[in-house]
């Protein structure tokens, strides 16, 4: 079915033989947001345990136009095969709305995209029934996944801070992008948060950038913060740009900047991560755009570094940002 049109495809999903659906489905796949029309065609077979998987994959690749399947996408999420929910897991987090890319931010940082229509917000049901999945991964995702529908996923956000006492690291992680993906409106969970980071010692870059996220008013973790803002902190920089996204000191901007001029960090990422914060703070960060030209002429930073250094200022001429950078 590759090269064939939408409706040759449903066609074929509807054959009596199982390698026609499955290959159907697959060329559905790789249509992208174009197959829409077949979504419901395609929700129709997921209870085929023979198309399922293709057919879960198909919608994922539609993304937010696959949202009317969700109800039954997230039927799997019970499913007693763990791919398979892990499989819907996935799926319904298309229909989130998906972050913009962003020139020098790490891939592990993901950005806050703008908010999805309250049409998709009937995925965050399955999703919020997964963050309580016992296989890791399905919780995992659940939690990466409701990130991409920010506030819509407010109904998760007591269940996302239960999760910061489970000893396991899918489900804190995944609860922690859960809070940061909510911003202000998570101001709630900040004394967890802010518990975890202590229990951490300040080695604690997740929990850094989660109070970063929800911003202002998270004003009660500033002391906490400042008590591990010391230079042996291998995750200085993270401390630094919490401190600023809550209160707005340039005083820790300049700290954080002059980062990338010392040769005795404990991590490499260090200065990397620097970059990539200034980056996200865009126009925010214009206080320091001085000082990060006087870094351009160190003779401690890499090009690469550098060549960061150079997009952030453009950022700050082209007056773009900032975006919340998510754990």
């Amino acid at each position: 079915y590759r090269g064939q049109t939408v409706l040759d495809c449903i066609a074929g999903l509807r054959r009596d033989d199982a390698a026609a659906r499955r290959s159907a489905a697959w060329a559905l796949f790789e249509m992208g947001p174009a197959a829409a029309p077949a979504v419901p065609a395609l929700a129709e077979l997921l209870s085929d345990p023979d198309v399922r998987i293709p057919a879960l994959r198909a919608l994922e690749a539609v993304g937010r136009d696959a949202y009317p399947a969700a109800k039954e996408v997230g039927a799997l999420c019970t499913d007693p095969d763990g791919f398979v929910r892990l499989g819907a897991v996935f799926t319904l987090g298309a229909m989130g709305s998906t972050p913009p890319k962003v020139p020098w931010l790490t891939e592990h940082q993901r950005i806050l995209a703008p908010q999805p229509g309250p049409q998709s917000q009937v995925a965050v049901v399955g999703l919020q029934a997964a963050l309580t999945d016992e296989f890791g991964p399905v919780a995992m995702t659940a939690g990466q996944q409701l990130a991409r529908f920010g506030t819509y996923a407010k109904v998760a956000l007591p269940d996302a801070i239960g999760m910061l006492d489970n000893p396991k690291d899918e489900y804190w992680i995944a609860g922690l992008k859960i809070i940061a993906a909510m911003g202000p409106v998570a101001e709630a969970a900040v004394p967890k948060v802010i518990e975890r980071y202590v229990r951490r010692k300040g080695i604690a870059p997740t929990e850094a950038l989660t109070l970063a996220a929800i911003g202002p008013v998270a004003s009660e973790a500033v002391d906490t913060l400042e008590k591990y803002a010391t230079s042996d902190n291998s995750y200085l920089a993270d401390t630094l740009y919490g401190l600023f996204c809550i209160r707005g000191r340039t005083s820790d901007l300049i700290r954080m900047v002059s980062l990338l001029d010392r040769t005795d960090l404990a991590r490499r990422q260090h200065k990397r991560d620097v970059v990539n914060y200034l980056n996200a703070l865009g126009i925010k960060g214009a206080a320091v755009v001085d000082q990060v030209r006087g870094m351009l002429k160190s003779e401690n930073l890499s090009e690469k570094n550098k060549e960061g250094l150079k997009a952030f200022l453009k950022k700050v001429e082209a007056g773009e940002g900032p975006y919340v950078v998510l754990p």
